[in-house]
């Protein structure tokens, strides 16, 4: 009788759990720092939303890499997968020239206004 032509396919299949315990491990750290960022960096607010949105891009990549299995795909499948990050930093300078330049993006206000809003909600 013959070898099966597919002698390949019958090799044990290699187990990924170590990097995705490194990988959720490296998501809870992540995490942490985007709890703490707010707390410890308030201001400048431009600051803080770039280092917010650096820590997003770090964990989506964590999780489309490994836990989307993109990291063993074809070159052309990670490439579509990840052709989306484009639009992402169109919108991260949208979002930074809106807060620098549009009143701040609307995120402080005066305490006129503060007061003037409080007293319509009531």
């Amino acid at each position: 009788m013959s070898e099966p032509q597919h002698a390949e396919d019958h090799t044990p299949h290699e187990s990924h759990d170590a990097a995705y315990w490194k990988v959720l491990g490296a998501l809870a750290v992540f995490t942490a720092v985007e709890l703490a960022i707010p707390s410890v960096l308030p201001e400048p607010r431009w600051l803080l939303v770039v280092l917010m949105m650096l820590t997003a891009v770090a964990k989506a990549a964590g999780v489309a890499l490994y836990y989307m299995h993109i990291k063993y795909e074809k070159p052309l499948v990670a490439l579509l997968a990840f052709s989306p990050i484009i639009f992402v930093g169109i919108f991260f300078f949208l979002i930074m020239a809106d807060i620098t330049e549009v009143d701040r993006g609307g995120w402080t206000f005066p305490e006129t206004q503060v007061e003037t809003k409080a007293d319509e909600a009531h």
